[in-house]
Formats: structure tokens, sequence, C-alpha cells
């Protein structure tokens, strides 16, 4: 394969994430877009095409996670945990027999 075709391939694939991604935000929240700062007038998204204007939404083209907050980062998996609840689990379950 060709690099021009390998560049297209990306790009294509770049905006595909992007759209699923503004689609998962329109349907998860209820979304409010700003129209003007200046105004403060607010303006319901009534489809997910319309978040790609929007200012806010623009850094979901590049990263999945706009901050590294708790929030938007979601859950960690967490192998040693897991270990340890799977043994309290089976623990607790031995006891009642």
């Amino acid at each position: 394969m060709d690099r021009s075709s390998t560049r297209a391939w990306r790009r294509i694939q770049k905006k595909r994430i992007w759209r699923n991604r503004l689609r998962f935000i329109f349907q998860a929240f209820n979304v409010e877009v700003f129209e003007n700062p200046v105004t403060g007038k607010r303006l319901k998204a009534d489809n997910w095409k319309e978040l790609r204007g929007v200012k806010w939404c623009q850094v979901y083209k590049t990263t999945a996670t706009p901050c590294s907050c708790y929030m938007c980062a979601g859950e960690q998996y967490n192998r040693l945990d897991f270990k340890r609840e799977t043994a309290k689990f089976i623990s607790e379950q031995l006891d009642c027999d």
C-alpha cells in the first residue's frame, strides 16, 4: 500500500472516531450549545451534527478524553484490585457453605 492511501485511510478513521464520540456525547448528556459567549444565549442541540462546530467538542478530534480528571478518564482497570475482590468473593462463598 502506498503512502498516500495510508494517509487517507488514517484521516478517514480519525473522522469516523470523532463522529462516534460526538454521537456518544449527544446521546449520553443533555447537551446545551452556547451560541454566542457575549449574549450567553444557550441553545439545545437537536442533532449530534450541531456539535461539530462547537469549540469545546474540538478537543475530541485528537484525544479521547479532554482532561485527566476522574470524570473524563473513566474507570481504570486494576488487576491487583480485581484479584483481591475475587479472592474475597471466593472466601465468602466457601465460608457460607
